[in-house]
């Protein structure tokens, strides 16, 4: 992603605030990691619904992913204010 783009949509990011960005990408990958789980129990390994494993599935993609936005927030931020200073 070229640099003006990224300026673009961090802004627009920035405006709706680092809690919300945290909690969505918390969800979002909390989401994906019970997906992926629940296709490889069901598709691969043909085993039954486990309500309560998917679950713990879910939450520990749901921690993944506050960890991992809360670092990529701070990341995105840093190259935002270079790119800012640099520009001004």
């Amino acid at each position: 992603m070229n640099n003006e783009k990224f300026i673009r949509r961090w802004e627009k990011t920035r405006q709706k605030g680092d809690g919300r960005y945290v909690l969505t990408n918390g969800i979002a990958m909390g989401i994906g990691m019970c997906t992926g789980a629940i296709i490889n129990r069901l598709i691969i390994h043909k085993n039954s619904f486990d309500f309560y494993r998917y679950f713990e599935y879910f939450i520990a993609g749901f921690i993944g992913g506050i960890i991992s936005a809360i670092i990529s927030w701070s990341k995105n931020e840093k190259r935002y204010n270079e790119l800012i200073n640099r520009n001004l």
